[in-house]
């Protein structure tokens, strides 16, 4: 099935980094993502939201963060057409 072709709507920027420990799955419009994968490596637990493990889902976004600054070269400012649509 090519559902993104067909269905762009279900299309949504996304990205990940990963440490030893910890995996942080970050989606600009919502639905992100962390793991344990040491106690949970099968993620079957989101953490993201768990006020326990907000230093880690931090650092995690700061190295995200870092990365895109060192690695991009230019910043769209328009929003992308295969965004979530916002309803109204």
């Amino acid at each position: 099935l090519l559902i993104g072709r067909d269905h762009p709507e279900t299309q949504r920027p996304t990205a990940m980094v990963r440490t030893a420990n910890h995996k942080l799955i970050y989606r600009q419009t919502g639905g992100s993502e962390l793991y344990d994968m040491v106690h949970d490596p099968r993620e079957e637990h989101n953490l993201y939201a768990d006020a326990r493990h907000a230093p880690i889902r931090d650092e995690l976004m700061r190295r995200l963060l870092h990365w895109y600054m060192e690695t991009s070269d230019v910043t769209p400012f328009e929003r992308q057409s295969r965004a979530t649509p916002q309803i109204p």
